[in-house]
């Protein structure tokens, strides 16, 4: 059961032309928010404002594109970030874009770098993928080859860019040595460990389902007995000291 509630979690909480391209939102963005995606323009910046996150990352795209409104990159970035640092992988992935290339806003690769690393800890492999190319523009091609790695593994969103990855990952083979390839895939395993129970990252899984059980246990005369118990038990499997092992 504590295996099944992980694999649901996992895929829970996790348009490619990776370092070119914005992307729209993921289905399950969509089908969460398509109130957002008809509704009349004074409507959604009403809701934008009141810190619906969903219609934050709607009106962001009618501002990049000038859609039902004049187009302004400073405000497509404004609510791209609102929407992002409310955890909305797809907006955290456009506004590392937008830092990284100097949209919207001051170019700034570090920020842009810890935006892409959000949206890669909800299991988004368009950000490993733009990390990869970081790394790869800085020559380090151990770490480039690592977040490639890490963007061909199941459970990402976008099988174009797994595809891509792997075409990467054998062109820097090329330039690698066996062990440097060895390390690379090794230090793969230390990105999924802090991407899925680093106490440290505060969007880990881990952290989050800290943050479920505590939203839960001052909610318990809302939800089921059931539900408890089973984010209770989530929890605790989470907590496990052999975990990272796994």
């Amino acid at each position: 059961m504590k295996k099944i509630l992980l694999s649901t979690l996992l895929l829970g909480l996790f348009s490619i032309q990776a370092h070119a391209d914005y992307v729209a939102s993921t289905p399950s963005v969509s089908s969460q928010a398509a109130q957002y995606s008809v509704m009349d323009i004074n409507s959604l910046i009403k809701a934008a404002k009141s810190g619906q996150a969903g219609a934050q990352f709607y009106l962001a795209t009618k501002y990049q594109h000038g859609k039902d409104i004049q187009q302004d990159e400073n405000q497509a970035f404004t609510w791209y970030k609102a929407a992002a640092d409310q955890g909305l992988s797809a907006a955290q992935l456009n506004v590392g874009r937008m830092l990284a290339d100097g949209v919207g806003t001051k170019k700034d690769e570090t920020l842009a770098r810890k935006y892409f690393e959000k949206a890669a800890s909800h299991g988004d492999n368009r950000a490993s993928f733009n990390l990869a190319m970081m790394e790869e523009q800085k020559k380090n091609y151990v770490g480039a080859y690592q977040w490639y790695e890490l963007s061909t593994r199941d459970g990402m969103l976008d099988n174009k860019v797994i595809t891509l990855s792997e075409g990467k990952k054998t062109a820097l083979a090329a330039n690698l040595t066996q062990d440097q390839i060895n390390e690379a895939q090794y230090d793969t395993n230390f990105v999924l460990k802090y991407i899925i129970c680093d106490s440290s990252n505060n969007n880990s899984v881990k952290n989050l389902v800290v943050k479920a059980r505590e939203n839960a246990r001052g909610s318990q005369d809302k939800i089921t007995r059931e539900l408890w118990e089973h984010i209770n038990s989530l929890y605790h499997f989470m907590n496990s000291p052999d975990l990272p092992k796994k």
